[in-house]
């Protein structure tokens, strides 16, 4: 596919774009939006597995992130369902994400004993200082931040850092709530980001859809 995105065709020439990060928007200063083109369960899984299981997963997460009763907008669904697979598209995507700071992907689940599991760990490249991030997903801002601040604690007394170079944290979540911007105020080594999901639906006489495609 020549196009960066990865897009379900569905039926009668429209497109289905069933993940897509995009710029949130935020104020400048310590809120960073960034984007990623992609899909659900990314070009890597639909290589392992073909279409017919892609296409049965994106269908069984939408589904489990429906609210009983089958209420919800669509888009809500799409993003409860998209939080299964956020820290796989941010591993995938690395490189083209802007963190605001160089960063190099150190290790993603990593132990830190009793105090808990590090979503990812990266190094930033201009002080090679640690770089702890967390992706919110159910927590309460409070627990979220919390939780980062432990972790980063954990990775300042278990792990070699260079002299004079803090650990620095990294939030990502759906929304960033005046809540967690209050608490990140505390530690300028904290930076917030957000993500977002979007649907699209687009007529093939744009020509966006070719002719052929799966």
């Amino acid at each position: 596919m020549d196009d960066a995105r990865l897009v379900f065709s569905v039926g009668c020439g429209h497109e289905f774009q069933a993940h897509q990060l995009v710029q949130g928007g935020l104020p400048a200063g310590k809120l960073t939006a960034f984007a990623i083109d992609g899909m659900l369960t990314m070009l890597d899984h639909l290589q392992r597995y073909g279409w017919p299981t892609i296409l049965e997963g994106v269908r069984s997460g939408v589904a489990a992130a429906a609210p009983a009763g089958g209420g919800g907008s669509v888009s809500e669904q799409l993003r409860l369902a998209a939080e299964r697979y956020l820290e796989d598209l941010i591993v995938e995507q690395w490189a083209g994400i802007d963190f605001g700071a160089d960063l190099a992907f150190v290790d993603r689940q990593v132990s830190c004993g009793r105090i808990g599991i590090i979503d990812i760990l990266a190094r930033d490249r201009a002080t090679d200082g640690f770089v702890v991030i967390e992706l919110k997903r159910d927590q309460g801002d409070d627990e979220a931040f919390g939780q980062l601040s432990r972790y980063m604690g954990w990775v300042a007394g278990n792990m070699p850092q260079p002299e004079g170079v803090n650990v620095a944290g990294i939030i990502i979540a759906a929304e960033i709530t005046p809540k967690l911007e209050a608490a990140a105020r505390t530690n300028a080594d904290v930076r917030l980001m957000e993500y977002a999901v979007g649907l699209q639906l687009r007529s093939a006489d744009e020509g966006h859809v070719k002719k052929g495609q799966p």
